[in-house]
């Protein structure tokens, strides 16, 4: 695999240029290997941020891996990593054209709630 190669070069890594790599796979519809990339970031001591995710849950809904990408998404949250309204205008985009309207109903309930819940916080209530 190209990361393992680069790596035996003495290629240092940053997540930035893993995220190009990973959407460079997608580009040339190398999908098991944009994949595969996303799965070793754990074990070459980077973390994945919100434009990994992106990238990766942007991708599977276009492929109509939708379920996939909500496990994705639930994965990303328990990690820590909150999605920006970047990403979440990427997300609904995607999922209209697929036609999940189902999916992101339950989507912007989630998100409604998460500002409910941070508007208590910041109140005190």
């Amino acid at each position: 695999m190209l990361f393992q190669k680069l790596s035996t070069m003495n290629v240092k890594f940053d997540i930035t240029i893993v995220n190009i790599i990973i959407g460079a796979f997608y580009r040339v519809r190398r999908n098991q290997e944009a994949k595969d990339l996303f799965a070793t970031i754990p074990s070459n001591g980077l973390v994945a941020n919100a434009v990994t995710y992106s990238i990766m849950m942007i991708n599977l809904i276009k492929k109509g891996s939708v379920e996939e990408a909500d496990n994705l998404f639930l994965s990303m949250e328990k990690s820590g990593c909150t999605a920006d309204s970047c990403m979440l205008n990427h997300i609904i985009r995607r999922l209209l054209e697929q036609g999940e309207i189902a999916r992101l109903e339950i989507i912007c309930l989630k998100l409604m709630q998460r500002a409910t819940n941070l508007k208590l916080k910041l109140f005190g209530c």
